[in-house]
């Protein structure tokens, strides 16, 4: 293929290619962005969620633990030793278990394990001392004797309770500055992101405009072409239907505007109904028949039935990506 014909095609292949750059460069950008948004949002979330766990979890030791559960019905069973206050101890007893196994199931740190591991010690403590007194030799024991003997002491615990409150707000205020520059990290992308990406969706505007106007351009060189030309020109499809006409066409055949479009090219050139013919075979005949016969001894009819004559040439076109015929007429001298 010579120069000329190669270089409209390489230039529409780069234009392709460097919209397509374009265009992924967007999409993957776009896409880096979401997915770090949406993995900030997880951890976010997921952050929040245990900071509130936590200090849910805290609580619900500490109440299982304080006033009117364990610990209280504990005193009040070495007082009364009444089976209501034991059913009520071991009851409180399973609470503040089950609320430490709950909190040892979360995301903890090394220091909020150990303070737990030592709230746990204490309570197993108490666990012990409430199982010793329910024995038949230390129920005989006077209530001031019993106290002494199950003594515990937890100033541990109370420490340990004490250092896992503190630690949970300066906890949850350190993991919000995180995440705060986190979000500022990704505005810092954002913008340097834009200051590249604006330029490239300014150049792929500037490539669709340029496109568009040269199509546009070029549609507009066709029909002036066709329009202007001084010869009428028909355009049919394989079968012989008319799909276009220029005005000359039209005057003359003298038929009104889009009169001609949709009719048969033989109501106008019978000679070439021929070219026309059904089937593959005919067609081939019909080229056939046109090449052999003089091109200008044909007659052309008129809506008025007045024969004209014409000279006439066909070539193959496409018509919006449709197999076509361009017929020129002219009248003959």
């Amino acid at each position: 293929m010579t120069q000329a014909a190669m270089s409209p095609r390489f230039r529409a292949t780069l234009i392709i290619l460097l919209a397509v750059l374009i265009n992924g460069t967007m999409i993957h950008w776009c896409w880096t962005l979401y997915r770090d948004m949406g993995l900030m949002n997880i951890a976010w979330t997921r952050t929040s969620e245990v900071s509130i766990e936590k200090a849910t979890s805290l609580a619900q030791i500490e109440r299982s633990i304080g006033y009117g559960e364990f610990i209280h019905n504990f005193k009040n069973y070495v007082l009364r030793r009444t089976p209501e206050y034991d059913q009520r101890t071991q009851a409180s007893l399973e609470k503040v278990e089950d609320a430490i196994e709950g909190m040892r199931a979360l995301s903890l740190q090394a220091e909020d394990r150990e303070d737990l591991q030592t709230i746990s010690q204490t309570v197993d403590t108490y666990r012990k001392n409430f199982l010793r007194a329910r024995e038949a030799d230390w129920r005989a024991l006077p209530p001031a004797e019993l106290d002494r003997l199950v003594y515990v002491d937890d100033s541990a615990a109370v420490a340990a309770f004490t250092a896992m409150r503190d630690r949970i707000l300066p906890a949850y205020m350190s993991q919000m500055q995180t995440h705060e520059r986190q979000i500022s990290q990704v505005w810092r992308e954002v913008a340097t992101g834009a200051l590249l990406i604006i330029p490239l969706i300014l150049l792929n505007c500037a490539v669709c405009i340029w496109g568009g106007l040269k199509l546009i351009r070029r549609r507009g060189n066709d029909i002036m072409i066709f329009e202007g030309s001084s010869d009428a020109i028909l355009v049919c499809d394989e079968q012989g239907q008319i799909l276009r006409n220029n005005q000359i066409a039209e005057q003359m055949f003298e038929y009104g505007q889009d009169e001609l479009r949709n009719r048969q090219l033989a109501d106008l050139i019978p000679d070439l109904d021929v070219l026309f013919g059904s089937g593959s075979g005919a067609h081939r005949n019909g080229e056939k028949a046109l090449a052999s016969k003089p091109l200008r001894n044909l007659k052309a009819r008129t809506k008025a039935g007045r024969h004209v004559p014409v000279a006439i040439s066909v070539s193959s076109v496409l018509f919006f990506r449709r197999a076509a015929k361009m017929v020129v007429v002219r009248e003959a001298a």
